[in-house]
This record gives C-alpha cells, structure tokens and sequence, in this order.
C-alpha cells in the first residue's frame, strides 16, 4: 500500500483489523491553519507534523489537552481543534459565551473561568472498620477569570 499525498499535510497510511477482525485501510492527514480575527483561516506556515499521542499542558489529570493523537482508526469524521482564548466581553466574570465558525460549521460555546471536579465520597461504617469509595465526580464552581 502506498500513500500518494499531493497536498502540504503531513499524512499516513496503515492497516488495521477492525473490532470485527476485518482489515481497515486509516488514512489520516494534519492540517494547521493561522486563524484571522473575523478573516478566512490560512495554510500555516510551518505544518504541525503528526501527532502519535495525546499532549497535555502538564498533568494529565489536572490540565487540558492540547493535542489529540492522529492515530485513531475508528474515527469517521474531522476533530478541529481551536487552541487560543476568550476572555469575558465585560472584564472578569465567572462564564460567558463567545462563538467559533469554521466555513459552514458554527458553534456557540459556552466558557467559564477554571474549575475543578470534586470526589463524590460515600462513607460506611462497620462495625470493626470504615470503608470510603468514590461513587462518583461533581464539578466545582468557576472562578472568575
């Protein structure tokens, strides 16, 4: 198998059984585009090569991830991925809207200042010991931003 790739977009091609024990062909390009407030989005200059795993900013489980890996072969459409900020219209506040288009595709979105998820915590006790068990996970409040 061979991948002819006539575009700028750093591409590649593999196989792969599928859940069904089928062999797939993936085919998966990158695109990295410069983004004009209220303009058309450009070819960016330097591509972004691949991405073979997911990218956090730090800690995985308490910051945001930047980059998803390119590499997943049950993927049947298009991620856009928008790495930038909104900042509240009136100063800081806690959460607001803003908008994202993309050609035709047109999000609103609304964005808040940093939170965190807290542990729901159950507690039981017997009599000769204590058990605790995370039963599950509650977002915690904005901070104004």
């Amino acid at each position: 198998m061979e991948l002819v790739n006539p575009t700028p977009l750093p591409g590649l091609a593999f196989r792969q059984f599928d859940q069904e024990g089928k062999l797939d062909c993936v085919v998966t390009l990158r695109g990295t585009f410069a983004h004009v407030q209220n303009g058309a989005a450009a070819w960016h200059e330097d591509q972004m090569p691949l991405q073979w795993e997911d990218v956090y900013e730090g800690d995985p489980h308490q910051t945001p991830m930047l980059h998803q890996s390119d590499l997943v072969p049950e993927k049947t459409g298009t991620d856009v991925t928008f790495l930038g900020s909104s900042h509240a219209p009136d100063g800081p506040a806690a959460a607001w809207s803003c908008r994202l288009e993309i050609g035709p595709l047109d999000k609103a979105l609304h964005v808040s200042g940093p939170r965190l998820w807290h542990p729901v915590i159950r507690a039981a006790r017997w009599p000769f010991r204590r058990d605790v068990a995370v039963t599950g996970w509650r977002l915690g409040s904005p901070e104004a931003a």
